[in-house]
This record gives C-alpha cells, sequence and structure tokens, in this order.
C-alpha cells in the first residue's frame, strides 16, 4: 500500500506533527512544519479561478512561474485551485520576497507523481539568495499546492561577529547519515572538557540551522552558546536529507517520529559522550522536540539535563486541530461564512472525530487508516497512534534530570495560556525543573507584538532576514547549563 502524501504549502512551520519531507512518490507522512497556512485578505474566495491555457503540467509550471516572476501576483492567483485559493497564497508568495529579495527567475528540476497529480521542485532565484519550491499541478491543469521545500540559502553571516569557537564537521548516524556541525569553545580539550548540548528539530524537515525565510533559531542558539563555553551540536533532520521514495522502501506506512527523530538524536548524544572534550551532555528540543524529549532521554538519550523550548505536553495532533481552526476563523473574520470557507470547517469536523478514534485503533488499524485533511495532512493512523503511546506526562515522570522550560507569551502556535502552564501542573513540584515566560516573544523566540494567531503568522513571515532568537534566552540557556554541569 502506498503511503499518502501532503502537500507542504507554509512557509514557517507550525508545530504540528512531524514532517518527512514530500518531494517524491510514496513518502512518508508530512504534515507543515514549523509556520501557518497563509490567508491573504488581498483575494476574494468567491470568485472562480482562470483554468491554465495549456493541459501541459510543465507548461503550466512554466507560465505560473514566470507569471510570479514577472511580479504580477493577481495573475498568479488565477492558475490556483479552490483550495489554493481559500488559503490566499499570492499574500505568502508577496512577503517571501522580503526575505530573499525579489523574485529574479526559476529553473524546473525533478517532477514526481503526487497521487492523481504532479509535483515539481522549482528553484527561485531571489535577489539575496535561492529558494527551493514545490508546485503541485492537478489533473484539470491548475496548481493544488505551492510552497517552500525547506531549503534556502542565503548569507546572513555578515551581520555576526566572528565567533571565538571553531566549527568541526561531523556525521550523524550510519544507515541515515546526517551532516552536522560541532562547535566548541577556545579552549576545550580532554584536559579542560566543557558541557556539550545535542539541538532536536521542531516538525518539518528541517536543516541544521532551521533555517525559515532567514531565521535561524538553531544556528543562533550554537552560536551564542559556543561563543560563551558550551558545544552544541546540530544537523540536518533525516526527512530533510533524505528524499521521500528512500525513507518509504524503509519504513512504509510504519514510519513514526522514532525513524523521523528520535533515533538521531540518540545517536547524536552518543557522539558527544565519546568525546573527550565533552563532559555533561544536554539536549535541547524546540516545539516538537522538546515534545518528545523525556521520551528520547528514555529510549537512549540519557541525557544530564533537558531544555524545553515551546513544548507541549498534549497530543500534537490535537494541536494541529486547534491551529487549523484558529486559522480558518481568521479567513472567516475577513471574507465571512463563503461556501468554501463552510466546506473546509465540515472536512475539519471530520477529520477531528477520525483523529478522536486513533487511540482506540489496534497497531493494524492504524497500519490501514489514513488520516487526511487536504491540503495540510495526509498520512496514516500509525504515525499518530505510536505517539499516544508515550503519553509526555507519564513518560517525563521518569526523567529524573533537571529541567528548563521556557516560553514565549505571544506564542500563538504553543500557547502559554494552556500549554506552559500544562508543564508547570505536571513538573511544578519537582526542586529540579525551572520555568521562564518572556513576554512579547513568539514561537521562535523572537520579538512579536502580535495579539493573535493571524498576526503573528503575518510578522513572523515578514520578519527582517537575519533577526535572532532574543538574547534573553540565549542567555538564560546559556547559565542554567553552566550552572548544571
Amino acid at each position: 500500500m502506498k503511503l499518502l502524501v501532503c502537500v507542504l504549502f507554509a512557509v514557517i512551520g507550525l508545530l504540528a506533527g512531524c514532517s518527512s519531507g514530500d518531494n517524491g512518490e510514496d513518502i512518508a507522512p508530512n504534515i507543515y512544519p514549523e509556520g501557518e497556512i497563509n490567508i491573504s485578505p488581498e483575494v476574494i474566495p468567491g470568485e472562480s479561478p482562470t483554468p491554465a491555457p495549456s493541459t501541459d503540467s510543465e507548461d503550466i509550471v512554466s507560465m505560473f512561474m514566470s507569471t510570479l516572476v514577472a511580479g504580477d501576483m493577481v495573475g498568479a492567483y488565477s492558475f490556483f485551485d479552490d483550495v489554493m485559493r481559500i488559503a490566499g497564497f499570492t499574500r505568502l508568495i508577496e512577503l517571501n520576497t522580503f526575505v530573499l529579495g525579489e523574485f529574479l527567475d526559476f529553473s524546473i528540476g525533478e517532477v514526481h507523481p503526487h497521487g492523481d497529480m504532479l509535483l515539481y521542485e522549482v528553484t527561485i532565484t531571489h535577489a539575496l539568495g535561492t529558494g527551493v519550491y514545490r508546485v503541485v499541478v492537478d489533473d484539470e491543469g491548475l496548481i493544488s499546492g505551492f510552497g517552500t521545500m525547506g531549503e534556502f540559502v542565503s548569507d546572513l553571516t555578515e551581520t555576526f561577529e566572528l565567533p571565538s569557537y571553531t566549527a568541526e564537521a561531523v556525521a550523524v548516524g550510519t544507515d541515515w547519515q546526517l551532516p552536522g556541525i560541532l562547535t566548541l569553545p577556545e579552549g576545550a580539550s580532554e584536559q579542560n572538557p566543557v558541557p556539550g548540548v545535542v539541538l532536536v528539530h521542531g516538525s518539518g524537515p528541517h536543516d541544521m540551522d532551521t533555517n525559515m525565510m532567514g531565521m535561524r533559531v538553531f544556528f543562533d542558539i550554537a552560536d551564542f552558546l559556543s561563543e560563551n563555553g558550551i558545544a552544541v551540536l546540530r544537523y540536518n533532520k533525516r526527512t530533510f536529507s533524505y528524499d521521500a521514495a528512500s525513507i518509504f522502501e524503509a519504513y512504509g506506512n510504519r514510519f513514526s517520529v522514532r525513524q523521523e527523530t528520535i533515533e538521531d538524536a540518540v545517536l547524536a548524544a552518543e557522539i558527544l559522550r565519546a568525546d573527550p572534550r565533552i563532559s555533561e551532555v544536554y539536549m535541547l528540543g524546540w516545539s516538537l522536540g522538546g515534545m518528545l524529549a523525556p521520551r528520547i532521554h528514555m529510549q537512549g538519550g540519557d541525557f544530564d539535563g533537558l531544555i524545553l523550548l515551546a513544548a507541549s505536553p498534549r497530543p500534537h495532533l490535537d494541536i494541529i486541530i486547534e491551529q487549523i481552526m484558529a486559522d480558518m476563523l481568521g479567513a472567516m473574520a475577513i471574507f465571512g461564512e463563503t461556501p468554501e470557507i463552510t466546506a473546509v470547517f465540515e472536512q475539519l469536523y471530520g477529520f477531528a472525530a477520525l483523529a478522536d478514534s486513533i487511540a482506540f485503533m489496534t497497531e493494524e488499524e492504524a497500519l490501514n487508516t489514513q488520516i487526511v485533511f487536504q491540503p495540510i495532512i495526509s498520512a496514516y493512523a500509525y504515525y499518530f497512534l505510536d505517539t499516544l503511546k508515550y503519553p509526555f506526562e507519564e513518560i517525563v515522570a521518569n526523567a529524573n534530570v533537571p529541567i528548563l522550560a521556557l516560553q514565549g507569551r505571544n506564542d500563538f502556535q504553543i500557547l502559554a495560556e494552556v500549554d506552559f502552564i500544562m508543564l508547570q501542573e505536571i513538573l511544578g513540584a519537582r526542586e529540579n525543573v525551572q520555568f521562564i515566560m518572556y513576554d512579547n516573544l513568539d514561537h521562535f523566540f523572537m520579538p512579536s507584538i502580535a495579539q493573535n494567531f493571524r498576526e503573528h503568522r503575518d510578522i513572523s513571515l515578514i520578519r527582517p532576514s537575519g533577526t535572532r532568537v532574543d538574547e534573553r534566552v540565549l542567555r538564560d540557556i546559556t547559565d542554567w547549563v553552566l550552572r548544571h554541569q
């Protein structure tokens, strides 16, 4: 049985579920990465899209991209199908230019079967760098998906001072070897070992820097910590480095967060423990990485402490549904109750009911049950059933190590008034747990004045390239690690 695929539309991902990349056939589950669905006020959902003037898919992609490069967003919008029109991705496209600059040129690369559609990989040259995008064309010649593939190349280093640390290339794993970087403070040696931190990604196919629209959360963390006496190991996520066909061939619909995240985090920890220049080994998990931190610790990580950035103890499928609902309520506030938006809500209610049933499925049922919410999620229930087998509250009870939990008050992806309070209720009685809340910081621990989900999304999309994680957060992490070594 072929595993379903999900088109990845968002540029900056929500926590949501894990992704395993989606640039090929028979791909492991892909749920949009740390960012948001984009809903635009510039377009009216009631209007019908203009069919593309060609039935050849590659011609359609070429005309669509030519329209984008020419700066004709209204023309680009005419290529979209009904679902894309509701999501309003013209706004996303416009805001994209704030980060890497205006579109200059494009080249069409590989094409992959995508259910009954075709998925094209397209490299766009911007004024300030390049980005790899996916364009999905349906059998009617309409664009059914457009978004990034998490691969951006831009030069942000000129804004940073020369660091006082060394950087070494490392390889995490053997069967699925992942490129990584170990940054070491000056003076770290076998005679003078320093604490080390493994960085574990949020959902989505991230590179070692978690480079998203010019924001590089993991680069910022590694850069600051290693300038201040702490070694850091960061690496590409398995679903970023390997194509979907390889992942599906290996795991099929048994793919879970264990293969996506846990195994590689454990291997990274083993690299640090085997290095005589490293003393204690800690893990920093962001978003989904933070949610999985106790399980990674239990299943071989064996860390000396856990750092949870924007983590939730709730099942992450519940959070996906919550985020989709928040986004569609934002759409309704702009457009009203259009037939298209009503249809999305109806789909969401059915999806939520199916999601509630996963906990009661047998493994065999989960392996054969499709979990689909177009165009956001397409996976097998097994992926989510696996996470339900390891409730955060039960697993963290056995993690008898120091824990630091950090949260931005203006985070509308993991909620300060829900998730952070739940963490405090679960962990608050323990003497070795510290909680820190930051006013005016968002899911990326960067400044934000957002007051709701929609404002948070738009601020994230137009944030200037090179914006860094707030220094208060970086300093608190550094102080906590050095204090516990």
